[in-house]
């Protein structure tokens, strides 16, 4: 029987733990059960966890329907499955789901984005066989697209743009502030025109640099005091240098004072005078660059989208950007009336990803399908990469202006079933008495009062035990505030997780760099963490070695890869010291052959033992592992450029999949996550951040308009001068600040049980726009004297506690827990199925057919090496009678007949020559398939009097005494290079011929 749920346009609300995911998946499974196809049914999210997450309570969910009565009735009671059903319909149901497993849309939107772009390839401009890139072949695109912008320009031009650029004086500044100005400016660029940099208008004024120097010309001393005629001199040169900032500096004076007297009549009529005249400079300076900058990033993104066009690479915010102008220009149409929507975490959100889905929206609205809609406002921690929460906000009254024939539902989901009550009235003190603050400026002052108009205080749904502290930490002569607070939560961690080792714990930080700090210090503490959302994992010493080995290899030239190695415990190489550069050169060669035929993976993977015996500790064989997964995983991209490689390692941030109880990571990444326990060591940045990192601000006219204002941002003291500068200054400190209070409930609202809180003792400056500031004025922290009694921790200076937080349940709770609750079965059976072919070398084939003895008696270390070398030499070799070497050894063999034979160039006919080319082909076979991947060592290609190729003959060089079981196995070897070759030439079998070359016979 069907499920006669209606389809229904709703839009939740939903603070912390209400249940999002529990709201969405009774959605999905009514739809489903109602006798929608899985294909018809689309749900999105931000993150692959969530969407796995999603994906896993679906099917959670209804095998608990069917093992357990009370979840089969609360299917019942939410509309998830009909009020008729038993354990035989949910058993159909998981059936019928589970094989629809290849058409469930469950995904984030950059995955639904990513399929769109393959559905329509043409239409988007997108080359053929083109794929996501990494990050570090965005770096890599954007700096050679920036390289190509500088050549193509005149010296004039370059020289100009140089001038407006400010503080970059030498080549290698101006091209490091170029590539960080241009990447922190594309979001805003690719959603704007031109004429939106024309936004400031010219300031006109009388005043000029004569009159000023006219004026200071004999002028009296500011003040009588010795050493005041210097004031005269500075105004001098910041008025010659067009200093703005030391113009203002200097020429503003509170109540006519310096150093409390009263400044000269001379200089009170000169002061705004000279503040006209800086803004007349600053006007000017600001116009000017906003000049270049719309020249200039408009040149550099037509250069970097011709290079993506050129390598096929592309991010997903190129796809993005693609989708949403071909939706807008009608090339593609992506409403399907026939789907059901589900949205998950809408206050994320971008402007251009909801241009994309708006068609579909209206689609689903219009024509009665389902939509859901869920999100909340107050966890909008996007923002920086274009999350926009206005577009949640105001969801409800766009459909009812822009939509016919819907009608959308807003509610709101109100009970937290995650946190103790402790937990949730901590997160109202600080929020509900957020307006008492007196911030020092007016832009948090106005983020505040925003974003706690329509906040409501939680209500717990579970009677949990819980605890909330805020320990005062000091920085000492020796330890910085940073490290201090690093240590206190290292510490906080360890004995919780001595206390209870079956509960959770997570560390939650601001900023990346502050991860590194922690993790060391728990390492000190012998306290096992993982990381989630991921970390570079460069923080090993053991990684850094195999880099700089490798960067060696590649780049000899490089001394500081070679000092690195040399001073350090590496010996799995082999004695460098003892090399000459000569004889490293050579080495060098046989190892980049070796990488060049095996990969990256498989190199390391021969050393990575002798490199676990060097560096022994558990970090460093842990992250030697993570390395190798990397390693692998960039031979799949194609690319044996080591900087390349090493480029990968560094930027490449990988999550910690140990299950370890004690996790480490940014707020962001705790998004949608839970903890039984969270220490918070990094809450006394400020509310606005550093916005002078941000070299250009823009505002758009309406929630999904473009930019209609885009304008450098050179200063603080420029935004002072100029109005229209100001006002998007100030749009950005009050986003900024709102962001801030959004990040610190979201930290705030992941722990179910327990939150510890860190910051340092109150600033004596004041200073109240620190979110430190935010969490005091909410709680009633005893005086700086006082230190409140903490037994487990003695050091730290516990400043409050809530007034029902209870000690004692973090340890209790644990033993009740692991006596009481058995360990639960996973409804879920892994498969045994590998996820990816089996991959195969040329050299493995035939291996099991002979004795090990028989082929181990091959590979001694001198013979290898001495196969390598030779390998080496003939790499350069194209025809014999063009080829000469030096190498004694080598012109023996050359000088037999047989080898004289392959090497020659045939007397007719054209040829092409491979020597030592890589390759990666999929070979079928009956039922079976594998990756074969390899190396040829030589091949020559016969190619007919138009260029096709129509014949080739493969040519393996082997070395050393060869017996019968050897060859035998070496032909079956070659058998391997031959199917390899037919499908890469298109050739037949009987087009291929092989030899194996006995260099030594």
């Amino acid at each position: 029987m069907l499920n006669r749920m209606k389809p229904s346009q709703q839009i939740k609300l939903a603070s912390a733990g209400t249940g999002k995911t529990f709201s969405l998946s009774n959605t999905y499974l009514g739809l489903f059960t109602n006798g929608r196809a899985s294909s018809e049914i689309m749900a999105s999210t931000f993150t692959r966890k969530a969407a796995a997450e999603i994906l896993k309570r679906l099917f959670e969910r209804l095998v608990e329907g069917v093992n357990d009565a009370e979840k089969l009735q609360e299917l019942k009671d939410f509309s998830a499955i009909p009020s008729d059903w038993c354990v035989e319909d949910m058993k159909a149901c998981v059936v019928k789901l589970a094989l629809s497993i290849d058409k469930i849309r469950v995904s984030t939107l950059d995955a639904y984005f990513n399929t769109v772009a393959s559905q329509h390839r043409r239409e988007l401009g997108l080359p053929l066989q083109w794929r996501m890139s990494e990050i570090h072949q965005d770096a890599e695109l954007l700096q050679s697209a920036i390289g190509n912008y500088v050549a193509r320009n005149s010296l004039d031009d370059i020289v100009s743009i140089v001038s407006s650029l400010g503080d970059a004086n030498a080549p290698r500044d101006f091209l490091d502030k170029l590539l960080s100005e241009t990447t922190a400016t594309l979001d805003l660029i690719s959603d704007c025109d031109e004429q939106s940099w024309d936004c400031i208008s010219p300031f006109a004024t009388n005043v000029s640099s004569e009159l000023l120097l006219g004026k200071l010309d004999g002028i009296n001393n500011i003040i009588e005091r010795k050493g005041a005629e210097s004031k005269t001199k500075t105004m001098i040169d910041a008025i010659s240098d067009g200093n703005v900032k030391a113009m203002v500096h200097h020429s503003v004076y509170a109540d006519n004072l310096w150093y409390k007297k009263p400044i000269h009549d001379d200089w009170v009529e000169l002061c705004p005078l000279v503040l006209d005249y800086a803004r007349s400079v600053a006007t000017q300076q600001v116009i000017a660059r906003n000049k270049t900058y719309a020249r200039l990033f408009k040149d550099v993104q037509n250069e970097l989208l011709s290079l993506r066009q050129q390598s096929r690479l592309f991010s997903f915010s190129d796809i993005t950007r693609l989708i949403a102008s071909a939706v807008a220009e009608q090339r593609i149409d992506l409403a399907d009336s026939a789907l059901d929507l589900l949205l998950d975490e809408f206050q994320d959100t971008s402007v251009l990803q909801w241009r994309i889905l708006q068609p579909q929206i209206s689609a689903s609205i219009e024509q009665q399908r389902s939509l859901f809609t869920v999100g909340d406002t107050k966890q909008a921690i996007y923002g920086w990469r274009s999350g926009d929460s206005r577009l949640l906000s105001g969801f409800k009254d766009w459909s009812q202006k822009n939509t016919q024939g819907g009608c959308v539902e807003q509610s709101t989901l109100e009970k937290n079933f995650r946190s103790s009550a402790v937990i949730l009235d901590t997160t109202d003190l600080v929020f509900g008495k957020a307006t008492q603050l007196v911030p020092s400026s007016e832009e948090v002052a106005t983020a505040i009062n925003a974003w706690t108009a329509d906040y409501e205080k939680h209500v717990a749904a579970k009677n949990i035990a819980g605890c909330a502290l805020l320990f005062e930490v000091e920085k000492t002569d020796t330890i910085s505030e940073k490290l201090a607070l690093a240590k206190a939560a290292a510490a906080r961690a360890a004995k919780l997780h001595e206390q209870a080792p079956s509960k959770s714990i997570a560390i939650l930080v601001r900023q990346n760099s502050m991860l590194a700090l922690i993790q060391d210090e728990l390492r000190k503490l012998d306290v096992q963490a993982g990381s989630h959302g991921g970390v570079a994992i460069t923080d090993a010493e053991s990684v850094l070695i195999a880099l700089s080995w490798l960067t060696a290899v590649f780049y000899p030239g490089d001394t500081l890869a070679r000092f690195h190695i040399q001073t350090s415990q590496l010996s799995t190489f082999g004695d460098e010291d003892d090399l000459s550069d000569e004889q490293f050169d050579r080495h060098a060669q046989l190892q980049r052959r070796t990488i060049l035929s095996i990969g990256f993976g498989d190199y390391l993977r021969r050393h990575v033992e002798d490199l676990r015996g060097c560096f022994p500790s558990g970090h460093d064989r842990h992250r030697l592992q993570q390395l190798l997964d990397l390693a692998y995983r960039f031979d799949a991209l194609s690319d044996k450029d080591a900087l390349g490689f090493v480029e990968f390692i560094h930027t490449t941030k990988v999550s910690d999949s140990s299950a370890t109880k004690v996790r480490l990571m940014t707020i962001h990444a705790a998004k949608g996550l839970e903890f039984d326990a969270v220490i918070l060591p990094q809450m006394n940045d400020s509310l606005i951040g550093n916005i002078h990192r941000q070299i250009a601000v823009g505002s758009r006219p309406s929630t999904t308009a473009p930019y209609s204002n885009l304008c450098a941002y050179p200063s603080a003291t420029h935004a002072e001068l100029i109005p229209e500068l100001a006002k998007l200054e100030s749009e950005l400190k009050t986003s900024r600040a709102s962001e801030a209070l959004s990040l610190m409930y979201v930290a705030l609202t992941r722990a179910v049980e327990r939150i510890e809180v860190m910051v340092p003792p109150a600033s004596k400056s004041g200073a109240t726009d620190r979110v430190s500031c935010l969490l005091r004025n909410g709680i009633d922290c005893v005086d700086s004297d006082t230190k409140l009694l903490f037994p487990d921790n003695a050091e730290l200076s516990l400043k409050w506690q809530h007034p029902q937080s209870d000690l004692n349940s973090w340890a209790q709770d644990d033993i009740q827990e692991i006596v009481a609750q058995p360990e639960k079965a996973s409804p879920f059976t892994a498969s045994k199925t590998p996820r990816l072919l089996k991959r195969v070398a040329p050299s493995q084939v035939g291996v099991g057919d002979y004795l090990g003895a028989d082929i181990l008696g091959e590979f001694s270390q001198a013979a290898m090496t001495r196969g390598s070398k030779i390998h080496a030499l003939l790499e350069d070799c194209e025809w014999l009678e063009d080829f000469t070497t030096d190498d004694s050894e080598l012109q023996v063999m050359l000088a037999k007949e047989h080898v004289r034979q392959k090497l020659n160039r045939p007397p007719v006919g054209d040829f092409e020559v491979w020597r030592e080319r890589n390759f990666s082909a999929l070979i079928n076979e009956g039922d079976s398939s594998y990756i074969l991947r390899g190396c040829f060592d030589r091949v020559v290609i016969q190619l007919d009097p138009d260029g096709k190729k129509v014949a080739a003959e493969i040519i393996d060089y082997k070395t050393g005494a060869i017996n019968d079981i050897s060859r035998a196995k070496y032909q079956a070897q070659l058998e391997e290079y031959s199917k390899a070759l037919q499908l890469l030439l298109d050739l037949g079998v009987e087009d291929i011929s092989c030899c194996l070359l006995e260099l030594d016979a």
